[in-house]
């Protein structure tokens, strides 16, 4: 049997950092978005071990890659004895806040449930999912928006973004998501989310209630960590608001920016300004459905 499988971005328009636990994760809440932009990931059943291909990427195709880790821990936690040959293409810039690599492990542990008859309830496809990383039980729920809590595992709808125009600016180099937590100020914050209930409630009235634009202030707390090492962040968000965008945000640890437009045509303007310094950095989407 063989699966193709879209493994799509996310953004991230709201992420706010609540605590750091004691394991060393931290409290978040987070209103993540998925994206059309998505890698393609092609699943087949084999007699035996895991061959995984990722043409023209650089990435690792061993244990060094999430794919290979989640169908590994698929087989190891189902007891099924078989294998499996995956191809990924890559289309999501890598280490780029987009949650691209997570993606990529879901879609796997979601093509190879299809394959072998679905031997993996709801919740125990999640439990595997967190075990890969924190990202990745957002990209085995179905849906599209929904607000992310605790570490990012527990999930539940979110507004939809509607029918903005996305454009993504990424600048050409990676992030480590784990030097940006190392370095975030928790205790200069003046942090007023702890309430993620009455706070999810809040945000989703204004949304709903708004008539064009954006009704709150997009935040993200890892933004300031990151730009400033990395300044042409706050240079890129300029000019998308220059352009027209309703709203400019850093997804995730970054370093790509986002755009949301209400007119299609504006962004289209702003891909062509972005285009000579960012080239194939430069990536029109929009919400996924």
């Amino acid at each position: 049997m063989r699966v193709e499988i879209a493994a799509p971005a996310k953004i991230n328009l709201f992420l706010k950092v609540l605590s750091r636990r004691p394991d060393g994760y931290h409290e978040l809440f987070s209103w993540m978005h998925k994206l059309d932009l998505a890698d393609r990931l092609v699943v087949e059943e084999a007699a035996g071990g895991i061959g995984l291909s990722c043409p023209a990427s650089g990435l690792p195709e061993d244990e060094g890659n999430l794919v290979y880790r989640a169908a590994v821990r698929f087989f190891a936690e189902t007891g099924i004895r078989a294998g499996a040959r995956i191809v990924l293409e890559k289309r999501i810039p890598m280490a780029a806040g987009l949650g691209g690599g997570s993606s990529d492990a879901a879609a796997c542990l979601l093509a190879l449930n299809r394959i072998f008859g679905s031997p993996l309830a709801g919740d125990r496809l999640a439990e595997m999912a967190l075990s890969l990383g924190a990202d990745v039980p957002l990209f085995v729920r179905q849906g599209a928006s929904f607000w992310c809590e605790g570490v990012g595992e527990r999930l539940s709808p979110a507004p939809h973004l509607g029918g903005f125009s996305v454009l993504l600016v990424n600048p050409g180099f990676a992030v480590e998501t784990a030097w940006v937590y190392r370095n975030l100020p928790l205790t200069s914050m003046g942090n007023t989310y702890n309430l993620a209930p009455e706070k999810k409630d809040e945000l989703a009235r204004r949304w709903r209630g708004r008539s064009s634009g954006i009704p709150f202030p997009l935040e993200n707390d890892l933004e300031a960590v990151t730009l400033s090492r990395y300044p042409v962040i706050g240079r890129i968000k300029n000019t998308m608001t220059a352009c027209g965008a309703a709203a400019a945000l850093m997804s995730g640890s970054g370093p790509t920016v986002f755009g949301l437009f209400v007119h299609r045509e504006d962004a289209l303007a702003a891909a062509r300004e972005f285009a000579p310094a960012y080239g194939p950095g430069v990536i029109m989407t929009a919400a996924a459905i």
